[in-house]
């Protein structure tokens, strides 16, 4: 179950309290990141001889 909100402050403290006790010697913070990014293309809409478009409605998969 993943929430769908920003955390709250207790979260946000615990989180911050975690990365202050990773901190060196010399003041930083190891970190890594992880960036993901997509592009996606989508079909030509179609239309019909007198230029209609045609709008196809389906339900979304749970």
């Amino acid at each position: 179950t993943r929430r769908r909100g920003l955390v709250g402050r207790a979260a946000w403290r615990r989180m911050i309290d975690a990365l202050e006790a990773q901190r060196g010697a010399d003041g930083k913070i190891p970190l890594s990141f992880e960036v993901i990014y997509g592009h996606a293309f989508r079909p030509v809409p179609k239309t019909t001889a007198s230029g209609e478009a045609i709008v196809r409605f389906q339900p979304r998969r749970p």
